[in-house]
């Protein structure tokens, strides 16, 4: 049965409203006041709220706009019912998040017909979530099956590379050396791909982390140390800046490792040689923060609202030159997110960019 709030101070007007919406099929839970509306509201999350204006402890216009600021009431549809039918006080009426107004007196067909206006949209709203939900749960699963599928052909693929390079007729030949290769780097590119799809799929599937404790300086520079030998052949300086006293936290280890070494491959691709990565980490207001920083190409400031979404690469010349993926971004995010942090990113063009982890520390840590 559909749901309805009644908030007036008037017995009167909320018998009538109880009565007109109880004939179209709702039922309503009444308020006289203010917090008595909010508390109701809080708790039972009705499809409805016709809500009056001037009530004793709290005016209308500061009930909407708490419903509106509360998570399990923003998207319920609020209509003031008012005998207030200045200009002013409907405009501010609709600015605090009401979907609409309807002034006293009112007529019965009006309120109806207001009512199942805002009843439909509501249900199509919800509606297209549905199905949402279901379009992202198809997805979801072509993705992992696609993935699982791809795995074993490229791993008889490699194996094979690998032996005809093996071979000493191929050793011998330089163009089928250079074949066989290019065999080897494009099926590992490709198992790089098929991996970030089902880690991913994982991440959004709402996997459990698992949490252990974890000293941040050792975490940060395992992580580094991944990547001396590339950053040394590339003529990168990898630089560290470790916290002066070291904290140990509660994260999921490998999972962080994966974020911290997906943003410093990231800063290697696009760092030109002989200038410097700045891997850093300090503690601030019960956050732990971590930052990569990177003298490298730099991104467009209209791309960097679009880098974190999975696929997308930024449309700049400079990045489309190296390959990836377009899903390395999107899972620092996720995880991050998962372990009830952020990521923020600071980009100016042809100077760098810096990436950084903000993450809540417990009272115990």
């Amino acid at each position: 049965m559909k749901t309805a709030l009644i908030a007036d101070d008037d017995p009167a007007n909320l018998n009538l409203l109880r009565d007109i919406l109880a004939a179209d099929g709702y039922r309503a839970f009444l308020a006289v006041d203010g917090p008595q509306a909010l508390q109701i509201a809080q708790a039972e999350c009705p499809d409805l709220i016709l809500l009056d204006i001037l009530m004793p402890g709290m005016d209308g216009f500061e009930v909407c706009r708490r419903l509106k600021d509360h998570p399990l009431t923003l998207d319920i549809p609020v209509i003031f019912i008012s005998a207030l039918n200045d200009g002013e006080s409907i405009t501010r009426g609709f600015e605090v998040g009401a979907a609409d107004y309807i002034c006293v007196p009112f007529r019965v067909l009006e309120v109806l017909a207001r009512v199942r206006h805002q009843t439909r949209l509501l249900e199509q709203r919800r509606q297209i979530e549905r199905q949402h939900e279901l379009v992202n749960a198809l997805r979801r699963q072509f993705v992992r099956s696609a993935t699982h599928d791809l795995k074993n052909p490229l791993y008889v693929i490699q194996s094979y590379a690998q032996l005809l390079e093996e071979d000493e007729s191929v050793a011998r030949s330089g163009e089928a050396r250079y074949y066989v290769q290019r065999i080897l780097s494009s099926a590992q590119r490709m198992r790089n791909l098929v991996t970030d799809m089902l880690d991913l799929a994982r991440i959004e599937d709402g996997t459990a982390l698992s949490i252990q404790e974890a000293s941040v300086n050792q975490m940060l520079t395992r992580a580094i140390h991944e990547f001396d030998l590339d950053a040394a052949n590339r003529g990168v300086v990898l630089l560290s800046e470790l916290l002066v006293e070291d904290r140990i936290v509660q994260v999921d280890v490998d999972a962080m490792l994966r974020v911290l070494e997906n943003l410093l491959s990231n800063a290697l691709k696009y760092t030109p040689a002989h200038k410097q990565i700045l891997l850093r980490a300090w503690v601030e207001d019960s956050w732990l923060h971590v930052s990569v920083s990177d003298k490298g190409v730099g991104i467009e400031p209209q791309e960097l609202e679009r880098i974190f979404e999975p696929f997308y690469r930024a449309n700049q010349r400079e990045i489309h030159e190296v390959e990836g993926s377009g899903l390395g971004l999107s899972i620092v995010k996720q995880i991050v997110e998962q372990h009830g942090g952020r990521v923020s990113v600071e980009s100016a063009v042809g100077r760098g960019t810096t990436f950084t982890l903000h993450l809540p520390l417990r009272a115990e840590e």
